[in-house]
C-alpha cells in the first residue's frame, strides 16, 4: 500500500525518525522539562524498542507482527513519560507521515473505476500502523477512502512477506485466491508471496532514481548520526575515562555501570515482549548467565518493577548441550567439535566429552579433524560414546523439563557470542521452542549458523567491529565482559538426582551466594552505579550511556600502560570438559615472535602495550586503520 497507493517522498526512514524525535523533544521540553530529554534520546528509545519487538517476533518463528501502539508504550516508559503520552506520540507520528507522502491519484482513479464496475477493492499493508491509522492517512491524502477496507499486518499478526496475510484476506473477503489481482512495489512480498498464495500479481516498483535518492538521503542522515554518536570523545566522556583509570571499582562505576543499566533495560523489554502471546520462561545459563540474572534482578528491585515471566537458573554448558546433540544427531556437531578440539587427538576429545575414559576398539590417536570425527562418530566407537553419555543426557533432559515447566516459549539468556548452547539444544531437544538473548551476537567462528535467526544481541548484532559504532568495540576484547560475568563456580559437567530435582556439579554448597555475589571489583562498581542511578532522570542516564560507550571504546582500542594493567585478565579455563587454561599473553623476546603473540592474544591492543612499551601507539593506530579499511570494504560490498 505504501509506495503504491500512498507514494513516499525520497526521504529515508532514518531521516523521518530523526524528524519525529525532534518534534517529540520539543513537546516534552514544554510539558516535562524535568526529564531532560533531547532528540537523540527519543531516537535511541524508538530504535531500541522497535528493534527488540521485531527481533522477538522473528525469534518466535510464527507470524507475530509488531504494532506501533506497543512500541510507543514501551518508548514512553523507557523515557519516563506517562503512559498517556504514547497516544500523543502516535498522533504526532501520523501527522508527520503526511509530510512524507503524496497520493497516487492515477491508481486511485483506476480503483474507483473498478469499484463502479462492482468489484471490491482492498488495501493490504505490512506495517506497524493499525488499519484505522492507514485509513486515516488515506482519507487525509485523498479526501475520502479510495478502497473498501484496509488489512494491516499489525492488526492480524500476519504479513505479506510471510504469506499469511494473503490467505487471511481471501478468507475474510469470501473469495478464492485466483479471484484477486494484487499490485505492489516489493518483488518478494507483493509478487512472489502473492503468487505463492494463488493470487494474480503485478509488481509496480518505484523508479531507480527514486530509490537512489532515498538511499542518498539515508546515507546523509547516517553520517550525521555517526558524527553525533561515534565522533571524537566529548569532554564528559574524557572525564569519565580519567576517573575510571583509578581502579577496577572505578572503571566498573564510571564505565560499566551505564552499560549494565542498558543491558537491564533492554533485557526487560525483550523478555516482556516474549510473554506477549505465550507463557514464557527465561533460563539464565550457567555460568555467565547466573550473574546476568543477579544484575537484572537488582535493577528490577531498584526500579520497583517485575517481569511477566519467571527467571530461572539453568544448569547447562557447551559440553552438556553438545552431549544432547550427539545423542540425537551426531553428524550435526562435527563442525563444532573439529574446531573446539583442533589441538587434541580424537581420544582426548572423547574423554573430555564423556567426562571419563571409555573403552574404545581403536587407539584414535590421530588429530581431530572433520574427517576423523566423522569416522569416529559414525562407527562403533561412536555408539560407545553415545552409550556412555546416555545416563547424563537423561538427567539433563529431566533438568530441562523441570526448568521449563508448562512454558511454551523458552528464552535462554547468556553472555555471547556464537550461541553454541542454543545450536546444540535445538538439535538435542527439537521439541522445545528455544531462543537466545545475548549481550553480543557474532559469528566469530565463521561456521554455518542456522540458529542465528533465534539469537538476539542486545549490544551488538554484527559479527565484526565497526569504527562507527562504539558498542561494537566490545568485540575487540570480548573476554573482559565475559570474565566479569563469570562467578567463582565450576562449569557444568555432570548431573545427579538431588531429592526431587536434578542438580549439577556446579551446585556445591554456597553456590547460590556466589551466583549472586558482586564481589568482583568491576561488578561491584557497576552495581554501585545502578543503585545510585535508580532515581536519575532518563535523559541523564542516556547521556551517561553515550559517554560510557565512548570511554569503553577508547579504553579497549587505545589503552596505555595503566589501562592495560587495569583490564588485564587472569588465565582462563578452556572449558568444554578440559582443565587447561588460556593465557592472555606469554613473554617472547624476538620482534617477530612478539608480533605473532599479539595476533594470537585475547586483547591485541593491550598486548601491544606489553610487547612494545615505547611504540605501542603506532601499532594501535595500525590496528585501527586495518579495521577501518576492513569495515569500508564490507560497506562497498553491500
Amino acid at each position: 500500500m505504501f509506495d503504491t497507493l500512498l507514494l513516499r517522498k525520497p526521504i529515508s526512514q532514518r531521516r523521518r525518525r530523526w524528524d519525529l524525535a525532534r518534534h517529540l523533544a520539543e513537546r516534552v521540553r514544554e510539558s516535562h522539562p524535568q526529564l531532560g530529554l533531547r532528540p537523540q534520546h527519543f531516537a535511541y528509545a524508538r530504535q531500541q524498542c522497535e528493534t527488540l519487538w521485531f527481533k522477538s517476533a522473528e525469534a518466535y518463528g510464527a507470524e507475530d507482527e509488531v504494532r506501533l501502539v506497543d512500541v510507543l508504550r514501551q518508548q514512553a516508559a523507557m523515557l519516563g513519560l506517562p503512559a498517556a503520552f504514547a497516544e500523543e506520540m502516535r498522533q504526532v507520528e501520523l501527522a508527520l507521515e503526511l509530510r512524507y507522502l503524496r497520493p497516487n491519484r492515477a491508481l486511485a482513479a483506476l480503483l474507483e473505476q473498478q469499484a463502479a464496475a462492482g468489484r471490491r477493492t482492498v488495501a493490504i499493508s505490512d506495517t506497524i500502523l493499525s488499519g484505522a491509522d492507514v485509513e486515516w492517512l488515506l482519507e487525509q491524502m485523498f479526501g475520502r477512502l479510495p478502497v473498501h477496507t484496509v488489512y494491516s499486518s499489525a492488526d492480524h499478526a500476519k504479513s505479506k512477506r510471510a504469506g499469511g496475510l494473503f490467505a487471511l484476506v481471501a478468507e475474510k473477503e469470501g473469495l478464492r485466491p485466483d479471484e484477486f489481482l494484487h499490485t505492489g512495489d516489493d518483488g518478494l512480498a507483493d509478487r512472489e508471496r502473492a503468487e505463492d498464495a494463488g493470487y494474480a500479481a503485478r509488481e509496480l516498483p518505484r523508479p531507480w532514481h527514486f530509490t537512489a535518492r532515498r538511499r542518498a538521503n539515508g546515507l546523509g542522515q547516517a553520517m550525521r548520526d555517526t558524527v553525533r554518536t561515534s565522533g571524537p570523545m566529548s569532554k564528559a566522556a574524557r572525564q569519565r575515562l580519567e576517573s575510571a583509570c583509578r581502579s577496577k571499582w572505578d572503571f566498573g562505576h564510571a564505565v560499566l555501570g551505564p552499560l549494565f543499566w542498558e543491558y537491564s533495560s533492554l533485557a526487560s523489554l525483550y523478555l516482556t515482549n516474549s510473554s506477549k502471546r505465550k507463557k514464557s520462561v527465561a533460563l539464565f545459563c550457567a555460568r555467565g548467565g547466573l550473574l546476568m540474572k543477579a544484575v537484572l534482578e537488582r535493577q528490577l528491585q531498584n526500579r520497583g518493577e517485575t517481569l511477566p515471566l519467571s527467571l530461572e537458573s539453568f544448569m547447562i554448558s557447551r559440553l552438556t548441550a553438545t552431549r544432547l546433540a550427539i545423542g540425537k544427531r551426531p553428524e550435526a556437531v562435527i563442525n563444532e567439535l573439529s574446531r573446539e578440539f583442533e589441538d587434541t587427538t580424537v581420544r582426548e576429545a572423547v574423554i573430555a566429552i564423556a567426562g571419563r575414559p571409555i573403552e574404545l576398539s581403536e587407539s584414535w590417536d590421530e588429530p581431530v579433524t572433520r574427517s576423523s570425527m566423522t569416522a569416529f562418530l559414525s562407527g562403533p566407537d561412536g555408539q560407545r560414546l553415545q552409550a556412555a553419555i546416555a545416563p547424563q543426557n537423561a538427567l539433563c533432559n529431566r533438568h530441562i523439563d523441570e526448568c521449563i515447566g508448562d512454558a511454551e516459549r523458552v528464552v535462554l539468556v547468556d553472555t555471547g557470542l556464537f550461541g553454541t548452547v542454543l545450536y546444540m539444544l535445538q538439535i538435542g531437544r527439537p521439541d522445545v521452542s528455544w531462543e537466545l538473548l545475548h549481550l553480543a551476537k557474532a559469528n566469530y567462528k565463521n561456521l554455518p549458523a542456522p540458529h542465528f535467526g533465534k539469537v538476539t544481541g542486545l549490544w551488538v548484532q554484527g559479527s565484526e567491529y565497526s569504527p562507527v559504532n562504539h558498542r561494537s568495540s566490545i568485540l575487540r576484547y570480548w573476554q573482559l565482559i565475559e570474565s566479569i560475568f563469570e562467578p567463582d563456580l565450576q562449569t557444568v559437567r555432570a548431573y545427579e538426582r538431588g531429592g526431587d530435582r536434578v542438580t549439577s556439579n556446579l551446585q556445591e554448597e554456597g553456590w547460590e551466594e556466589k551466583a549472586s555475589s558482586f564481589a568482583d571489583p568491576f561488578l561491584a562498581g557497576a552495581i554501585a552505579y545502578l543503585d545510585e542511578a535508580k532515581d536519575a532522570q532518563p535523559g541523564e542516564i542516556m547521556d551517561a550511556m553515550d559517554e560510557a560507550w565512548s570511554a569503553y571504546s577508547k579504553a579497549v582500542r587505545f589503552p596505555d600502560a595503566r589501562m592495560r594493567q587495569l583490564l588485564a585478565l587472569e588465565p582462563r579455563s578452556r572449558d568444554f570438559g578440559r582443565q587447561s587454561l588460556v593465557e592472555e599473553e606469554t613473554i617472547t623476546l624476538s620482534r617477530t615472535g612478539r608480533l605473532k603473540q599479539i595476533r594470537e592474544s585475547l586483547w591485541h591492543s593491550g598486548s601491544a602495550v606489553s610487547y612494545f612499551p615505547r611504540t605501542y601507539a603506532v601499532l594501535q593506530a595500525g590496528m585501527e586503520f586495518y579495521h577501518v579499511v576492513r569495515w569500508a570494504r564490507g560497506q562497498l560490498v553491500k
